[in-house]
């Protein structure tokens, strides 16, 4: 059924910051399936670059731009340190 295009009015939605209940409701409901080409018996000469009809000609991070933080620690102080940080710069 691939491939598909979708398109969207920009309208559509009103965006909004989620509510600290809603992340924190977020985080603990968060199940991440991991899948892996033996767990779906995927032919291995059709995915990753074998599988691929292009051409990796250079991979970089592009260079940091303007104001940049980067939490760390355990999942949980991270989302602390990001809910207050939102919270110093009255976005939430």
């Amino acid at each position: 059924h691939l491939p598909a295009l979708i398109s969207v009015f920009k309208d559509i939605n009103k965006p909004r910051y989620p509510s600290m209940a809603g992340i924190m409701k977020a985080h603990e409901e968060s199940r991440v399936v991991k899948l892996d080409a033996n767990s779906i018996e995927a032919d291995k000469s059709k995915i990753g670059l074998n599988g691929s009809m292009t051409e990796v000609s250079k991979i970089f991070s592009p260079e940091r731009k303007g104001n940049h933080i980067i939490l760390e620690g355990s999942n949980e102080e991270i989302v602390r340190k990001l809910v207050q940080n939102l919270k110093n710069d009255k976005i939430f």
